[in-house]
């Protein structure tokens, strides 16, 4: 059963970096599979970094947008939603952080 989910899901994961916008990175990611439910959820852990610390929050929702509208990606859940944002500064560089809950 893990191999064959593994290599069915790496279209999906492929997909994420052409989804990327500028500046974005991931951080991490958690993938769950429930047995009972035969339903996959992924969260999504990023940041997102530009010289101009007000188009951050654009960028986050245009990833969110992204990763919505690539039919590839999005195929195996029902909702892509944003958990969080919230800025801090890392040395002198304001940071953009998010999570985004894919289930």
């Amino acid at each position: 059963k893990d191999i064959k989910f593994r290599a069915n899901f790496t279209p999906e994961f492929s997909s994420l970096s052409r989804l990327l916008p500028s500046g974005v990175w991931i951080n991490t990611f958690d993938m769950q599979y429930n047995e009972p439910e035969k339903s996959l959820s992924l969260t999504l852990n990023g940041s997102v970094y530009t010289e101009e610390a007000s188009s951050h929050i654009n960028i986050v929702n245009k990833f969110l947008e992204n990763l919505k509208k690539d039919t590839q990606f999005s195929k195996p859940f029902k909702d892509i939603d944003l958990s969080f944002v919230n800025q801090n500064y890392v040395g002198e560089f304001k940071v953009t952080n998010f999570e985004i809950k894919c289930k």
